[in-house]
C-alpha cells in the first residue's frame, strides 16, 4: 500500500471586511496582486476545496511583512517530509505527493497535519466556536474543523492511573505498539507535556529513550535501534536541520506515531476519512496530542501587538506560549481556558522579561500552579515597567480581567488577582481595589465574599470601616470559608480601636473559625486566655466559647485541662454544656457522672431550637460512646436521624459525622455507611476540616470490619500527616491503631508493633487504647500469656473510660481462651454485663465475648451464634473466626475450616491461614493449595509497581519512578500483597520470579483509533 499524504494547501483571496494583522493600513495593496493565486480563483466563492486541503484566509489589508509570515508559516512542509514545495509551486496547482518512498503496511506512517493554529477547549455539545476578529486571518474556512484545546494538567499526566490526559492515550500507544513510537512534537505545552510524560512511562517500563539525534541517526542507517528493544524516539521537527529525510521503511516494524498537532485540531470530512481507512488497514494507532504554539503565533503577536518588530515577534512567539501580550490578547476574549502549568515553564517565560519579573517573583511563586487563566496577567504585570500603580490597574480593566464600571464596585473576575495587585502598588490602586471588595460583598454569594476576602486581606487597614468590613466578610464565611474566615477576624484584631468586650468578642469568633477549620491548636490558642479571665467576655458569650474550647481541646486531647475549664465555669451556667461536660467525664471513667450530665441535657432538650437540639444530641452521643452506653446511644441516634435535616449545612455535618463515628463503634456498619455517605455529601466543596477526621476513621472502621482493609489501609495511611499536622492527635492515634490492628492480623507484626506505640505524653484514654492493640499483637504472635497479664494490669485501672474498658475485657476473654483459662473469661462476662449489659454492648464486645466462650467452653451454639450475626451484619474476620472455632469444636471440620481457609485468604491474613492449616492437617484433612496468582486482575499502576519490586527497587525508588510519595507506594503495596496473596515484598518478588505472578507485557496494539 502507498504512502498517503496530509497536504496542508493555502488558498488566498481578497477579504475586503477581514481586519488587518498588524492594525488598519489602508495604503496595503490588494493581496491579489502580490500574489498568485490558483488557476480560476479569481473570488473566495470560486476557489475550490480539493481533498485533504486546510484553508487559511489572509486580509487583505495586511502589511506584506506580516502576509509574508503568514504564508511562510502556514506552508511550510513538516520537516520529517523530503518534500519542500514553494508556496508559488502549491498555489499553481502543483498538488503532487511528495515522494516518501515505499511504506509497507507494518510501518504505516501519517506524514503531516494541518496548519498549527491555536485554538481553545470547546466541550463536546457546545454550538460552534466564535472567534475574535483579529482570528480570522488564521481561521479555516471548513465548517467541520473545529479547535479544541483539552485539560493538560502535568501531574495528571504524570499519574499512570489517570485516565483522561491526552498525553496518556499516547502512553497506552506505547504499551500497545511493542515496537518503536515516534513521537512528532513542536515547542508547545500540550506536546512538552505529552512528551515528558511519554518519556517518564517509557523509563519505567525499560524502554529506550533516543534523541532526536539518535533516532535519526537508527533510521539513517536502516537498522532498529539498539537491539530488539522497544525504544521512544523524542523527534522535534524544530530541531532538525534542512534537507533531512527519513525513510519510512528503516523504521522498525510495529510502529506509533504519535503526532502533536495544535490543539487538537479535528480533521475535515475527507482527510478524516482518508486517515480512517488507512488506519483500520495498517491496524496502527495515529495519536494527536494538542499542543499551542508554533510559528503561526507569531501571525497573533502581530494582531495583538501591532508595535513589535519582524525581529520581536520572531523573539516572543518562538517562547514556549508565544509573547504574553498574546496570550493576554486571547485571554480577553475567552478563549483560552487551560488546567496547571509547570513551575519549569514559567520559569522559562520569566527569564524573558529580565529584571521587570524580579520585582514580582515572589507573589508568582505564591499564585503555583499557574493556569493559562493567570498566565497572562501575571506575564503582563511582570512585563510593565514599574510605573504607576494606577497604569497597571488600567490593563486590568483594559484585559477585562476587572470590571471598570464604579457601579459593580470594580469587581475582579478571579480571586488569586489581588495577590498580585497588591505587590508594590500604592494607595490609588489599594483604594479601587477596596472598592472592588465592597462591590464583591454587596453581590452576595460565597465566591464573591471569597474574593471580598482576598482584596481585603492584602489592603492596608485604615480604619474603623475596614475593620467593620473585614468583620462582615468574616462572618459571611464563617460556615463556608472557615480557614480564610479566620485570616478575617485575625487581620481585624490587629487594627480595632475598641473596647475589651469587643475584641473578646472578635476573638471568639476567631476561635469558632480556627476550630471549623480544622486547626484546633489555633483555637485553644486564642479562646483560652479569655476563659482564664471570665470577665472580659459576655454573659451571652462565654457559654459558646467555652464549648467551642472544650471542643477543641478534646481534639487534642487535651481532656484534663478542658475539664479543669468545663468544671470551673460551667456551673449553672448553660445547659448546653453538659452534654461535653458528660463526655469529659466518660471519657475519664466518672460513669455515674457521666450519666447525670447526659439526663440534664436530654431534660433541657425541649427547651432548645431544633438546631441547639442537634448539636446537644451530636455531643450527647459522644459522651453515650465513650461511656459505652449503646441503649442510650441507639436512642438518641433515632431522635437526631429524625430531625437533623431541618438544620443548617454546618449543623448537619457535625451530626453526620457524630454518627457515622458513634455508629461504626456500635458496630452498625450499614448506619455508619449512611451516615458517611451523607457527611461526605456536605464536605464537597466547602472546607470544615474540624469534621473531617470523623468521617474518614468511619470510613477507615466500616471498611476494616467488612474485609477491605486495603482501602482501610489507604485511608488511614493518608489521614495520618494531615491530622498530625493540625494537631488532631485523638483521631491520629485511632488511625494508627486501626493500621496497626490490619497489619497484626495480616502477619506483619513488626510494623504493627511501630504504630501501635504511644507517642509522648499520651492521655490514660490514648494509652489504655495503644495497650489493646499491643494486646492483639502479642496474642497473634503466640504469646496470650503476656497478653493476659498486661490487659489485667491495665484493667485494674479506675479511670478507663466505658467503652475501653469493654473492648479491654473482651480482648483478656480471648487472651484467657487461648489460654484455657475459663474462669478470668467468666469474669470479664460477667462485668460487661453488670456495666453494660452483653445484649447493649457494642457489636464487636459482643461477638469476642461469645467466641471466647465457644473456644474455652466447647460451645458450637456461640460459634454458631457469632457465625449468623458476623455473615449477617458483614464482619468479615469474626465470619472466618467463627468457621474456624466450629472447625475446632468438629462440627463439619472439613467444609467449615475450607471456607475460613477461603474467608482468611481473601484478607490475606496471614497468621489465621496458618492456624487453619494446621487444624486441617491434624484432622487428615487436605490443605487447599493456593490458586496460582495470576495479574490479569491487576490494574497498570500495580502491575508497574509488582515489576519494580521484582527488581529490587525500594520504597524511595518506587515513589521516584512512578511520582508517587512513599506512603502512597506503601499503601499500594499494601493492597497488591493482598490481592495477589503474598505476605511481603520478598514473597511477592519471588512469585514474579517464579512464574506463579506472571507479569503481562505491553500487549500490542489491535484495534484502530481513528485520529
Amino acid at each position: 500500500m502507498g504512502s498517503m499524504i496530509v497536504r496542508t494547501i493555502v488558498k488566498v483571496w481578497p477579504l475586503n471586511d477581514a481586519p488587518s494583522l498588524t492594525g488598519s493600513n489602508p495604503g496595503a495593496s490588494a493581496l491579489t496582486a502580490n500574489v498568485r493565486l490558483p488557476p480560476g480563483c479569481g473570488s473566495a466563492s470560486s476557489v475550490p476545496s480539493p481533498p485533504h486541503a486546510t484553508s487559511v484566509n489572509i486580509a487583505t489589508n495586511a502589511t506584506a511583512e506580516a502576509r509574508d509570515l503568514v504564508f511562510r508559516t502556514a506552508t511550510a512542509p513538516d520537516p520529517f517530509v523530503g518534500c519542500r514545495r514553494s508556496y508559488r509551486q502549491r498555489s499553481e496547482g502543483d498538488h503532487r505527493p511528495c515522494n516518501l518512498g515505499h511504506t509497507s503496511r507494518e510501518s504505516l506512517l501519517v506524514w503531516g497535519a494541518p496548519p498549527r493554529l491555536p485554538g481553545r477547549m470547546v466541550p463536546a455539545s457546545h454550538p460552534p466556536t466564535r472567534f475574535p476578529d483579529a482570528w480570522r486571518c488564521l481561521m479555516p474556512t471548513e465548517p467541520s474543523v473545529r479547535f479544541e484545546l483539552p485539560d493538560v494538567d502535568p501531574e495528571a499526566d504524570l499519574d499512570p492511573a489517570s485516565t483522561t490526559s491526552p498525553a496518556l492515550d499516547a502512553i497506552e500507544g506505547l504499551r500497545e505498539s511493542g515496537g518503536l513510537v515516534v513521537v512528532v512534537a513542536g515547542p508547545g505545552f500540550g506536546a512538552s507535556f505529552a512528551l515528558r510524560s511519554a518519556v517518564q512511562e517509557c523509563r519505567r517500563t525499560g524502554w529506550q529513550v533516543l534523541d532526536g539525534a539518535e533516532f535519526l541517526s537508527s533510521a539513517g542507517s536502516g537498522r532498529p535501534p539498539r537491539g530488539d528493544r522497544p525504544a521512544l524516539a523524542v523527534a522535534d521537527p524544530a530541531a532538525y536541520p534542512p534537507g533531512v529525510t527519513v525513510s519510512p521503511p528503516t523504521i522498525s516494524a510495529r510502529t506509533v506515531v504519535v503526532t502533536a498537532i495544535t490543539a487538537g485540531l479535528t480533521w475535515p470530512g475527507p482527510m478524516a476519512s482518508a486517515a480512517s481507512g488507512l488506519l483500520e488497514e495498517s491496524r496502527l494507532r495515529v495519536i494527536h496530542l494538542p499542543r499551542l504554539g508554533g510559528d503561526v503565533l507569531k501571525g497573533i503577536v502581530a494582531s495583538a501587538a501591532p508595535g513589535l518588530s519582524a525581529a520581536e515577534i520572531d523573539h516572543s512567539a518562538s517562547a514556549a506560549a508565544g509573547n504574553p501580550l498574546v496570550a493576554l490578547h486571547l485571554a480577553r476574549h475567552g478563549h483560552l481556558r487551560s488546567p496547571e502549568l509547570d513551575r519549569v515553564v514559567l520559569a522559562r517565560l520569566l527569564d524573558r522579561f529580565g529584571e521587570a519579573a524580579r520585582a514580582v517573583a515572589s507573589v508568582l511563586a505564591a499564585l503555583m500552579p499557574v493556569t493559562l487563566d493567570n498566565l497572562p496577567l501575571i506575564a503582563e504585570l511582570a512585563d510593565v515597567p514599574p510605573a504607576t500603580a494606577a497604569g497597571k490597574f488600567d490593563i486590568l480593566v483594559e484585559a477585562g480581567l476587572v470590571a471598570a464600571d464604579p457601579a459593580d464596585g470594580y469587581r475582579i473576575s478571579v480571586p488569586w488577582l489581588a495577590d498580585a495587585l497588591y505587590a508594590g502598588l500604592g494607595p490609588a490602586t489599594r483604594e479601587r481595589l477596596h472598592r472592588c471588595a465592597v462591590g464583591h460583598l454587596t453581590s452576595g454569594g460565597v465566591v464573591q465574599h471569597e474574593m471580598a476576602a482576598h482584596h481585603l486581606l492584602q489592603a492596608s487597614t485604615r480604619g474603623p470601616a475596614d475593620v467593620d468590613l473585614l468583620l462582615t466578610v468574616a462572618d459571611d464565611l464563617t460556615a463556608t470559608a472557615p480557614d480564610m474566615a479566620a485570616d478575617c477576624y485575625r487581620r481585624a484584631l490587629g487594627h480595632v480601636d475598641g473596647p475589651p468586650e469587643r475584641i473578646a468578642e472578635i476573638t471568639a469568633r476567631l476561635a469558632r473559625a480556627s476550630l471549623l477549620a480544622g486547626r484546633p491548636g489555633d483555637t485553644v490558642d486564642v479562646g483560652r486566655p479569655l476563659l482564664d479571665d471570665p470577665g472580659t467576655a459576655s454573659a451571652e458569650m462565654y457559654p459558646w466559647l467555652l464549648s467551642v474550647v472544650t471542643e477543641a481541646m478534646k481534639a487534642t486531647l487535651a481532656v484534663e485541662d478542658a475539664e479543669l475549664i468545663l468544671r470551673g465555669g460551667a456551673e449553672g451556667i448553660n445547659e448546653l454544656l453538659d452534654a461535653q461536660a458528660a463526655y469529659l467525664f466518660a471519657t475519664s471513667g466518672r460513669d455515674v457522672e457521666a450519666r447525670v450530665r447526659i439526663r440534664r441535657a436530654r431534660s433541657a432538650l425541649a427547651r432548645r431550637s431544633v438546631r441547639g437540639q442537634v448539636n446537644m444530641l451530636s455531643n450527647i452521643l459522644h459522651a453515650e460512646c465513650i461511656a459505652g452506653d449503646f441503649a442510650g446511644l441507639r436512642e438518641d441516634a433515632g431522635t437526631l436521624e429524625g430531625i437533623v435535616d431541618q438544620t443548617p449545612a454546618e449543623v448537619q455535618l457535625h451530626a453526620w459525622a457524630t454518627l457515622a463515628h458513634v455508629r461504626s463503634v456500635e458496630g452498625d456498619l450499614s448506619a455508619s455507611t449512611a451516615a458517611a455517605t451523607r457527611a461526605e455529601e456536605l464536605l464537597h466543596g466547602v472546607t470544615w476540616g474540624v469534621y473531617v477526621p470523623g468521617v474518614r476513621y468511619a470510613r477507615a472502621a466500616i471498611a476494616f470490619a467488612g474485609g477491605r482493609w486495603d482501602d482501610a489501609l489507604e485511608i488511614a495511611a493518608a489521614a495520618d500527616e494531615p491530622l498530625a499536622q493540625s494537631g488532631t492527635v485523638s483521631y491520629l492515634h485511632l488511625m494508627r491503631n486501626l493500621r496497626a490492628r490490619i497489619l497484626a492480623n495480616r502477619g506483619e507484626l513488626a510494623d504493627a508493633r511501630r504504630l501501635s506505640q504511644a507517642r509522648g505524653s499520651a492521655p490514660h484514654v490514648i494509652t489504655a487504647m495503644h495497650i489493646l492493640a499491643v494486646a492483639e499483637i502479642e496474642i497473634l504472635e503466640g504469646n496470650a500469656a503476656a497478653s493476659a497479664r498486661r490487659l489485667a494490669d491495665t484493667l485494674r485501672q479506675d479511670t478507663l473510660p466505658g467503652q475501653v474498658r469493654a473492648e479491654l475485657l473482651a480482648m483478656l476473654a480471648r487472651a484467657s481462651a487461648a489460654c484455657g483459662d475459663i474462669g478470668t473469661i467468666a469474669d470479664c462476662h460477667a462485668e460487661v454485663e453488670e456495666r453494660f449489659g452483653v445484649r447493649t454492648a457494642s457489636r464487636q464486645v459482643r461477638l469476642e465475648l461469645r467466641l471466647a466462650r465457644a473456644r474455652a467452653e466447647g460451645s458450637a451454639e456461640f460459634a454458631k451464634s457469632v457465625l449468623r450475626e458476623a455473615t449477617g451484619h458483614g464482619f468479615t474476620l469474626f465470619e472466618g473466626r467463627a468457621l474456624l472455632a466450629l472447625g475446632r469444636l468438629d462440627v463439619d471440620p472439613e467444609a467449615n475450616l475450607t471456607e475460613a481457609m477461603q474467608v482468611f485468604g481473601h484478607l490475606n491474613a496471614v497468621p489465621w491461614r496458618r492456624s487453619t492449616a494446621t487444624e486441617l492437617r491434624e484432622r487428615g484433612f487436605r490443605v487447599p493449595r493456593r490458586a496460582r496468582t495470576s495479574a490479569d486482575h491487576l490494574t497498570e499502576t500495580e502491575i508497574q509497581l509488582a515489576r519494580l519490586v521484582q527488581a529490587a527497587r525500594s520504597n524511595k525508588e518506587i515513589a521516584d519512578a512512578m511520582s508517587l510519595s512513599v506512603k502512597t507506594v506503601e499503601v499500594y503495596l499494601s493492597r497488591l500483597y493482598a490481592k495477589v496473596g503474598c505476605k511481603n515484598r520478598l514473597d511477592l518478588a519471588r512469585a514474579a520470579d517464579e512464574g506463579r505472578l506472571p507479569l503481562p507485557d505491553p500487549a500490542p496494539a489491535s484495534v484502530p483509533c481513528t485520529p
